[in-house]
């Protein structure tokens, strides 16, 4: 680049001079050619800053390589000039996670889990009030009249506590085999074990304070005929006789309790009619045995209500006699009959036993 006293700039590029004018020309040459107003030291100081302000512009001549291609230059960027970092963008790289002194929200961590179990346990109460509400029963206290038409709210809870009633039950009439009367149990049992020996039946019944051992049972005195030839084999002291079990009036009984006794007995006089039918003709047709058998599906039907032990012990006990009646029903084997015997009297046992608690209440 050359330097002329007309304040013009010169660049060579590729080996080319083109000419530039300065400010100061463009200037001259509004106010005038009439340089003589201008100050010589002002002059000066412009020429000064005109000498700092000029510099050359060398710029590469281009080559080739040997393969007769440009060769391409890269640019090199002037980074002395390039603004700073300021703390605003190092901020940033903080919360971008670049500072490694992170700070894990502990505090706000655990004040989340604090507040959504108080809520949880808030809910919880909640939701208990309102499906408890509706079985609370008021107390009524009978000290305190009742205002206007407001009546006492009664509990009408009968699934799991029945009404009670009144039973009228009439008496169980049956035939029974007697080999004793005993004052002491003690005794009886030596009776008891010697039937058992001859494999007969034999029960042990406990009433009004004696012990008494019945070896068969049928529903009358004259179908016990075949019974009786038997035992006559093994001991000569023994006689049939009719038995009752004391029916009556009993209140305050559990309705379910109440209809699966009536049940109980009704089915009990039906298996003591099959059973003399078995010792006598020995042919138990199908007319005869369908009411023991829908007595009995019905009886086990209802089984799931009994809350009584004893009533539940006497349906067991029935069910077992089904059970031997039908096996000889199918089968014809006397075995049968005589374990539907053994059956029968445990039944007539626990029968009194329910009716005597019944009594006592």
């Amino acid at each position: 680049m050359d330097k002329h006293n007309s304040h013009r700039i010169s660049i060579k590029i590729n080996g080319q001079e083109r000419s530039f004018k300065t400010n100061n020309e463009s200037e001259e040459k509004i106010e005038g050619k009439n340089t003589s107003l201008i100050d010589h030291n002002e002059l000066a100081a412009a020429k000064e800053i005109e000498e700092l302000e000029e510099f050359e512009w060398v710029l590469p001549k281009e080559s080739k390589n040997s393969k007769g291609n440009k060769e391409e230059f890269s640019p090199i960027e002037d980074v002395r000039n390039l603004p700073k970092p300021s703390k605003l963008s190092k901020n940033k790289l903080k919360s971008h996670g670049l500072n490694r002194k992170s700070n894990f929200p502990y505090k706000e961590l655990i004040a989340s889990i604090v507040l959504a179990v108080f809520i949880g346990s808030l809910f919880g109460v909640v939701i208990l009030n309102l499906f408890t509400r509706g079985d609370e029963v008021p107390v009524v206290n009978p000290s305190v009249p009742l205002q206007g038409d407001e009546k006492p709210v009664k509990s009408n809870d009968n699934k799991e506590n029945n009404l009670a009633v009144t039973l009228e039950l009439p008496h169980l009439t049956s035939s029974v085999i007697q080999v004793g009367k005993f004052s002491t149990k003690e005794s009886a049992m030596t009776v008891l074990n010697t039937a058992k020996t001859s494999n007969f039946p034999a029960v042990i019944s406990n009433e009004q304070g004696f012990f008494y051992v019945y070896v068969g049972i049928g529903l009358t005195k004259d179908n016990l005929s075949t019974i009786s030839k038997e035992y006559s084999k093994v001991s000569e002291e023994f006689w049939a006789k009719p038995i009752e079990v004391s029916g009556g009036t009993f209140e305050n009984v559990n309705e379910k309790d109440a209809q699966l006794i009536k049940k109980s007995k009704d089915l009990f006089e039906k298996m003591l009619h099959i059973s003399d039918i078995g010792f006598t003709s020995g042919v138990i047709s199908n007319e005869i045995w369908s009411p023991v058998d829908q007595a009995t599906k019905e009886l086990i039907s209802n089984e799931s209500e009994i809350k009584n032990d004893d009533i539940l012990k006497l349906s067991n006990t029935l069910k077992s006699a089904y059970t031997n009646l039908l096996s000889y029903k199918e089968s014809n084997e006397k075995r049968a009959l005589w374990d539907a015997q053994q059956t029968l009297l445990n039944a007539l046992v626990q029968y009194q036993l329910v009716i005597d608690n019944l009594a006592k209440n």
